[in-house]
This record gives C-alpha cells, structure tokens and sequence, in this order.
C-alpha cells in the first residue's frame, strides 16, 4: 500500500504511523529488534538479500540474558 500512495501524502503519512505502531507492538512482545527491521526491509522491497537475511535470523536460536543463581562460589 505504501508504494501506490504520493511522496507527500496524508495516507502515506498515516500508514508510516501505523508501521511505527506494529513494529513498537512487536518490541513490546519481545520480538529481537534487528529481526523487526529486517521484515520490515523485506516486505518494502522483497529483495533476495533481504529475505535471505530475514531467514537466517528466524533459524538462528534465540539468545537471552540468563542469570546463574546457582553458583555462589564467586561472590
């Protein structure tokens, strides 16, 4: 839809405006940030690049900050 509207238009201002709201939603879920990005890159220009990128990001494991409770020995 973005790409038909006019550069300038109050349509094209509004559908950036709901894009900001979705990605910003998906960050609140806890979706990791550069995988938002790289969607969003993808579905603006469906370029290979952009959709191999976006793949290898949805296959690699997803990384989290884990605190050891358990191991007491260095405090």
């Amino acid at each position: 839809m973005l790409r038909v509207e006019k550069p300038k238009s109050a349509k094209r201002r509004k559908l950036y405006r709901w894009i900001a709201k979705e990605k910003l939603r998906l960050a609140e879920m806890g979706i990791d940030q550069e995988l938002i990005e790289v969607t969003s890159r993808y579905l603006c220009s469906y370029s290979v690049v952009a959709g191999r990128k976006m793949i290898e990001l949805m296959d690699a494991p997803v990384v989290q900050l884990r605190l050891d409770f358990h191991n007491h020995d260095d405090f």
